[in-house]
């Protein structure tokens, strides 16, 4: 459904527009180079984890076009540059949230906010 679409194993990080939008086509990127935060083996943020992630749009003020994304999954080691997708190193868990807004118009607009 719309509302929700429940899926397990490896994915995105939904830390941001750009990690979901532009992953891996280098071609669709609009810079030359990922931003430091979003680049593979980054130490800001992980570009993947294994979890559980819950996405869908909300049933509320539907001109606004509301969508969520949640994920739990791995937390990170202590090495910060393990990210969560390299397997269950210890019993910390993430959790990543994101909230946006995909009016249907102007076209394409997306704004929203996320936290991991």
């Amino acid at each position: 459904s719309d509302g929700l679409k429940l899926s397990l194993g490896r994915y995105h990080t939904p830390n941001s527009y750009w990690n979901t939008a532009f992953h891996h086509g280098l071609w669709l990127q609009t810079s030359v180079a990922r931003p430091e935060p979003v680049r593979f083996g980054s130490l800001f943020l992980p570009t993947h984890f294994v979890g559980i992630q819950a996405e869908g749009r909300l049933p509320v003020l539907t001109v606004l076009g509301l969508n969520y994304t949640l994920g739990v999954g791995n937390g990170r080691s202590e090495s910060l540059t393990r990210a969560g997708d390299a397997g269950d190193a210890n019993d910390n868990r993430a959790v990543s949230l994101s909230l946006f807004a995909r009016p249907p118009e102007p076209f394409g607009l997306r704004v929203g906010g996320s936290m991991h």
